[in-house]
């Protein structure tokens, strides 16, 4: 092993389990392919010349087994290849309540996270694995006036931050979107979500250089701050700038009818209590956009 140049992350285990092999591991969030972390190397293999050695490599799969999980949550609606028409709705088993993979205009994903006081570091966290799941499936488009997808997010509290906005070369690759995600702090304070609304509109959408394009926002909130005010920046939002709303509620004391109200229908609504919810929700919303359960691992095998 002298002459043998281990891959980044990789390392050689302490304890090793076979006879005549080697154990190779990964670096705390790292993994090989299917989800190991470990791997058992004959030693015959390391004898050769070591120019010739192809030694397993570990990649950074902090989310990937965030999306495996949605591939057996899809179960057997996924198993049948189907083709979606968004003129038909019939052929929507979740009453159109899903997105696309691409639009002929581009997508633009704008994310509204609240960060207020009332919002515990558990819940927090449940929402950037959401965010994070959804950048990894949906991807980020770094043409400017590509017909892929472009990011925005603004965070919330008693004020606003816009994290980042649409086609900002800060977020034109996924890899550097999950990292900004990733980065994002609390602001605290009440509740404010008709100040990160009212964001949207004045500083979000006018950075979006596809007029044309489909819109969706994902409200991620423990339920708070909605009110009279809120509503009717929410409806403006959905009827004068035709943004589809989803509203996540993360948390035990969401108020359902107060997010019922922000949302385009009743079906973009989510209770998002612990992790099984969350992956639930995440396959309803992408379940439409793919033909098939190989397209999805397809997706998946990509990251």
């Amino acid at each position: 092993m002298k002459n043998v140049r281990l891959p980044t992350h990789t390392n050689i285990a302490a304890k090793q389990r076979k006879a005549n092999h080697v154990t190779l591991m990964c670096d705390n969030g790292y993994q090989f392919s299917r989800g190991k972390s470990t791997r058992d190397l004959p030693c015959a293999i390391l004898r050769r010349s070591s120019g010739r050695i192809r030694i397993p490599r570990c990649k950074d799969y902090s989310d990937f087994s965030l999306i495996s999980q949605i591939v057996r949550a899809c179960g057997t609606k996924l198993d049948k290849t189907h083709t979606f028409n968004p003129k038909k709705t019939k052929d929507m088993p979740f009453k159109n309540s899903g997105l696309y993979l691409r639009y002929k205009k581009g997508l633009d994903l704008i994310f509204v996270l609240d960060t207020s006081s009332t919002v515990t570091r558990r819940q927090l966290n449940m929402a950037k694995k959401f965010m994070k799941m959804i950048v990894l499936i949906f991807g980020v488009d770094e043409r400017a006036n590509g017909d892929g997808t472009h990011i925005a997010c603004v965070n919330y509290g008693t004020r606003t931050r816009v994290e980042f906005k649409l086609n900002e070369d800060a977020v034109d690759s996924k890899e550097k979107t999950l990292k900004k995600i990733e980065q994002i702090d609390y602001i605290g304070g009440v509740t404010e979500t008709k100040l990160a609304l009212v964001a949207v509109r004045n500083l979000i959408l006018p950075s979006s250089r596809r007029l044309e394009s489909k819109k969706a926002l994902f409200l991620l909130t423990d339920g708070g701050g909605s009110n009279g005010a809120t509503k009717q920046i929410a409806d403006c939002l959905k009827n004068e700038e035709d943004v589809e709303i989803y509203v996540i509620g993360i948390g035990r004391k969401i108020r359902d009818l107060s997010l019922r109200s922000l949302a385009s229908k009743y079906q973009n609504v989510f209770a998002i209590k612990g992790y099984n919810d969350l992956i639930r929700a995440v396959k309803i919303i992408v379940e439409m956009s793919f033909r098939g359960k190989k397209e999805l691992h397809r997706k998946i095998s990509q990251q």
